[in-house]
């Protein structure tokens, strides 16, 4: 399914939706995975990065689960996540 974001200026709302962050091949489908997590890392004298985690699941292979890491970039301050085979902090 296509990713979909929301956002609330607290947890009581309202919330609003936001169009699917997902850029690239297969976006339509969240890359093939299902959203797991957001990782945030701080580092000592830089920017704070946000890393979108997710899982590709295969109920027949368990136990070939995948996992896709992309970084979350900002685009007039809305949440971009685009397609990269390879990327690096």
């Amino acid at each position: 399914n296509e990713a979909r974001m929301f956002s609330a200026p607290s947890i009581w709302g309202p919330w609003i939706q936001h169009p699917n962050p997902c850029v690239g091949p297969h976006a339509d489908k969240t890359f093939g995975g299902q959203s797991t997590y957001i990782l945030k890392l701080e580092s000592k004298g830089k920017e704070t990065q946000y890393i979108f985690m997710a899982d590709i699941w295969r109920p027949r292979h368990p136990s070939d689960a995948r996992y896709i890491w992309l970084p979350i970039t900002f685009e007039n301050g809305k949440p971009v996540v685009k397609w990269q085979d390879e990327w690096e902090l």
